[in-house]
């Protein structure tokens, strides 16, 4: 039996202010965003990640899972320790920007407290976080949105949440986010299809909230569904042009579709805007790019970013051997990298 490993801090906005709504905690490893657990009402979480940590930084002993919906087996180590390099905690509430913070060795079995994690507005938003629908809401709708939100920060009941949103909806079908938060309880459990006509819903009766495009582009993602992540984060956006995050995913989705020119300029504007180490990945996408046109050395350069950065060691291996077998074919100038060696058995 393993030590469970477990997380703990606390959410507060700008202003000091604890947040109004649950925020859901992220844990992202080597690029992929892992949603864990939502804020109680004082905006503190503690939890067992559900996260794979970087298996050539991290102890033998150690398990781990991918989950998307939420499997209820977290992080363990048999040894009381844990490497969590390359991992990165954060917080999401529509309209906001998180704070960061970047995980290394954990310990077992009490909590490791990551600290505060503060959210600020996003510059230039119109979107909003809050629906005009929710406070034209009667007393009975009201009054099932918040059980369903006490569903999600006291229990993770997903189910007993959806049976809450649903009535909320069915007292007042223009509450956008009743519809919203059904969305995300209905894709928490796996039934994509109602998820997704639950947050069309959502943006019906409100297409300035930002929850439902929170909410939708991640599924799109793990989906592969690149058109639908590319149309999302543009009205998302149009809505709230300073999310870094939003800005990736559309790097993405232009990649994945094939729109080179337009994977560069979103990039560009990303470095422009000092969002690249923030999304290290973002260095990998620019040398794809320039790889697809041949242009190996602008994509050594880019590859050469992303190992100083070193966030996935999988992936710094990729790009090591790529650099080393360019110049071994003299596509490029050979350049000093150093291979990682083999595991000894």
């Amino acid at each position: 039996m393993g030590l469970p490993i477990f997380l703990a801090g606390r959410v507060a906005l700008a202003n000091g202010e604890g947040p109004h709504e649950p925020v859901r905690i992220v844990v992202s490893c080597g690029g992929r965003a892992i949603p864990q657990v939502y804020t109680n009402s004082k905006g503190r979480f503690n939890f067992q990640p559900e996260c794979r940590p970087l298996l050539a930084l991290a102890d033998a002993s150690i398990s781990g899972y991918w989950p998307y919906p939420v499997i209820p087996q977290g992080l363990t180590t048999r040894n009381g320790t844990a490497n969590l390099m390359g991992c990165v905690l954060y917080a999401e509430l529509s309209g906001h920007w998180s704070t960061r913070v970047r995980l290394g060795r954990v310990t077992a079995p009490r909590p490791n407290d990551v600290g505060l994690i503060v959210l600020q507005p996003l510059r230039g938003s119109t979107g909003r976080s809050v629906s005009r629908t929710t406070l034209a809401a009667p007393p009975k709708a009201k009054r099932a949105y918040r059980n369903g939100i006490t569903a999600l920060r006291k229990t993770q009941s997903f189910g007993k949440a959806a049976k809450s949103f649903k009535r909320a909806v069915e007292i007042h079908p223009e509450h956008a986010q009743a519809w919203a938060g059904l969305g995300e309880a209905l894709a928490a459990l796996g039934d994509f299809d109602e998820a997704q006509e639950a947050f069309e819903r959502s943006i019906e009766a409100d297409p300035n909230l930002l929850q439902p495009y929170d909410a939708m582009m991640p599924i799109a993602f793990d989906q592969r569904d690149w058109e639908q992540l590319d149309t999302l984060a543009a009205k998302y956006l149009k809505l709230a042009p300073g999310s870094s995050r939003v800005r990736f995913y559309s790097s993405v989705a232009a990649l994945n579709l094939d729109d080179l020119s337009r994977t560069e300029f979103i990039i560009k504007q990303m470095e422009e805007l000092g969002e690249t180490d923030e999304w290290p990945m973002s260095h990998v996408i620019m040398a794809i790019v320039h790889e697809r046109r041949a242009d190996f050395e602008a994509a050594a350069d880019y590859y050469e970013k992303y190992i100083k950065i070193s966030v996935d060691a999988e992936i710094s291996r990729m790009a090591r051997r790529t650099i080393y077998d360019w110049g071994h074919l003299q596509v490029i100038e050979p350049r000093p990298v150093t291979l990682a060696q083999p595991a000894a058995l």
